[in-house]
């Protein structure tokens, strides 16, 4: 059975035509404890203990969040 382009495609992205943003994605991998980082690091995995980081948060604001395809 065929299936019709609004059902594949019901919010019409297909026809939106601003260039939609790079995406780019970071992690941050912290051990729990010793123990855990020498685990991590039998897979070549260098990360340091949650007790070893300064944790430092800031504010931040996205502007033109409207233009974001989610």
């Amino acid at each position: 059975m065929g299936r019709s382009v609004g059902e594949l495609d019901p919010l019409n992205r297909r026809l939106c035509s601003e260039k939609k943003p790079d995406v780019v994605v970071q992690i941050v991998i912290l051990a729990e404890d010793n123990e855990i980082r020498d685990k991590l690091l039998e897979y070549d995995l260098h990360v340091q203990t949650i007790n070893e980081v300064e944790i430092k948060s800031w504010a931040c604001r996205v502007e033109n969040l409207a233009t974001w395809a989610f």
